[in-house]
């Protein structure tokens, strides 16, 4: 905050001045140097009217606060919610395929810490070229943010929880954020974002092996591919980088439990987008071979794949749309123009390194049909929320379009 004036903003009279001075003057009531007594005042007992308002309300808020806590602490019995807590979290979900649901967790948890630490860059990138500062939110107002939810969650464990398992499972999800944002943040965390790169293994060894009758040969397997894109994130501080394998990882975890196989490497490559650019910008002022190399590789990767899983009427369409895409590339290439054909052999070469990790980790899918429970409340309102946006957005230009 800038003493001189009490805004969070500080007016440019260069400009916009006038504008950005009004939008600061509009902040400076949220944000002025005010008491919890004067806050109290001039809010809640203003006036007689507000104050027997206040007095009122409150008294019967405190009430029911009181009733509330009574029943959930006292009176009720939650001992069969913790008879059947697996059952109100999964449903009907095979009980040999939990280590899934637990990998989900924790790729899920770090990838949103990768997503967040990659915001965080990004805003300090942009605030360091134009020349301002980004404040720092201070812990207190972050607590005050989450609290609610925070104690929502621990008085829901402490009630409904008899072992301690399920807490062994958040504070792995919450490990796992916090690993992905420290990582993301490499450039300004060293050391601690290099041990935190070494988390998926202490999450996989370390939390998995204390719950027995888990499958969790796989869950090694995808703990060292983490790792591996966790350096990468590490020791190539590149944001559109950190941004594809945060979505690498947000996809790999609903993948986890639809199986590898089929075209979840095809999910895996589009979210490995954002990532091949950055190699592409980096390929740049080659020359017109390596888009030739590229489309070749394309072309090549294309009929292996189509080749390796046998031929029918749909892989055969492919095949010849690849190998079209491919020789129009090359015939552009050859002429000395620069095209897409590094870009198009990249994706070629991404999509088969995942289509490899998908056979090497072996995972079959598991049907939609005995998904249930919280777990399945989660995932579609994450779905809903994800595809919210993209959806509405195709319908308004599909509205406005004549």
């Amino acid at each position: 905050m800038f003493p001189d004036t009490q805004h969070t903003v500080p007016p440019n009279e260069a400009a916009g001045g006038d504008i950005v001075k009004a939008l600061a003057e509009a902040d400076r009531a949220r944000h002025g140097e005010q008491s919890a007594g004067q806050w109290l005042k001039a809010n809640l007992f203003s006036t007689v009217s507000n104050t027997i308002i206040t007095l009122v309300f409150g008294t019967i808020g405190l009430l029911v606060l009181f009733l509330l806590a009574r029943f959930v602490l006292i009176t009720a019995e939650w001992e069969p919610t913790r008879a059947n807590i697996q059952l109100l979290l999964t449903g009907r979900f095979p009980r040999s395929e939990t280590t899934r649901l637990i990998v989900q967790v924790f790729a899920m948890a770090g990838g949103i810490g990768l997503l967040v630490g990659y915001r965080r860059e990004r805003a300090l990138a942009e605030a360091k070229l134009a020349g301002t500062e980004i404040p720092t939110t201070p812990l207190g107002e972050i607590a005050s943010i989450y609290w609610a939810v925070t104690l929502m969650v621990i008085v829901v464990m402490v009630i409904c929880v008899g072992t301690f398992r399920p807490w062994l499972i958040l504070a792995g999800a919450v490990l796992a954020g916090g690993c992905g944002y420290l990582v993301s943040r490499g450039r300004s965390l060293r050391i601690v974002s290099f041990v935190a790169t070494l988390v998926p293994f202490v999450l996989a060894g370390g939390i998995l092996s204390f719950i027995p009758d888990l499958a969790n040969g796989p869950a090694y397997l995808i703990a060292g591919c983490a790792t591996a894109l966790l350096l990468v994130v590490r020791f190539t501080p590149r944001p559109r980088l950190t941004l594809s394998i945060g979505a690498v990882f947000v996809v790999g975890a609903f993948q986890v439990l639809s199986g590898t196989a089929g075209l979840s490497w095809m999910y895996l490559t589009i979210a490995a987008v954002p990532a091949v650019l950055v190699l592409v910008d980096e390929l740049d002022g080659q020359g017109a071979w390596l888009d030739q190399v590229g489309a070749l590789v394309f072309a090549g990767g294309t009929a292996f794949y189509t080749l390796y899983n046998g031929l029918n009427q749909s892989r055969m369409l492919v095949l010849a749309i690849g190998l079209a895409i491919a020789i129009v590339v090359l015939v552009g290439a050859s002429g000395g123009q620069a095209g897409n054909g590094r870009q198009l052999g990249l994706l070629a070469v991404v999509a088969l390194i995942m289509w490899q990790l998908g056979r090497l980790i072996g995972l079959e899918g598991i049907s939609w049909e005995v998904w249930g429970g919280l777990q399945l409340n989660l995932v579609i309102s994450a779905a809903s929320i994800a595809l919210a946006f993209p959806i509405g957005l195709l319908l308004a230009l599909g509205r406005r379009s004549s």
